[in-house]
């Protein structure tokens, strides 16, 4: 009887350590606050948030960029907040990351 109880917890104890461990998320991306990229060019999409909105950018050069606008990001240039359309012509700037795609993603600091 004592060995089964022994059994009994040392199983559950072995399945409490192997389900509880946790996993270090890598897919988590930091935003480069040292370096920051101006981007002109032309909306192609956007996307509406609570705050803000999210807006696809296609570069002169051909590059598509995804920056995030919002009245919050832009914090002293909050005056500058506009509501940019598909076709418009755009200049943002401000840090940026990439995502696990390679997509740039751009918090827009200023925006013209």
């Amino acid at each position: 009887m004592k060995a089964s109880y022994t059994i009994l917890l040392l199983t559950f104890g072995l399945l409490l350590t192997t389900s509880c461990t946790t996993r270090k998320n890598n897919d988590v991306q930091v935003e480069n606050k040292e370096e920051t990229i101006s981007v002109t060019g032309t909306v192609m999409h956007t996307e509406n948030g609570k705050d803000g909105y999210m807006a696809t950018i296609k570069s002169e050069d051909g590059k598509d960029y995804v920056a995030t606008i919002s009245i919050v990001n832009l914090g002293r240039n909050a005056g500058s907040f506009k509501k940019y359309e598909v076709g418009d012509k755009i200049k943002v700037k401000g840090p940026f990351w990439k995502d696990e795609e390679g997509k740039v993603h751009i918090t827009v600091r200023q925006l013209n």
